[in-house]
């Protein structure tokens, strides 16, 4: 038996937004969740 599993990519997977700015927290987050990376 074969089982494939394929990765959820998010709409902004791999999108930088390490110097966005004029977003709030919350809008960070959710970007982060929906697959944005931040350099810390």
């Amino acid at each position: 038996m074969l089982v494939c599993q394929e990765k959820q990519v998010g709409p902004y997977e791999g999108m930088n937004i390490t110097r966005v700015t004029g977003l709030t927290a919350a809008q960070l987050v959710t970007l982060k969740a929906l697959g944005a990376v931040a350099d810390e």
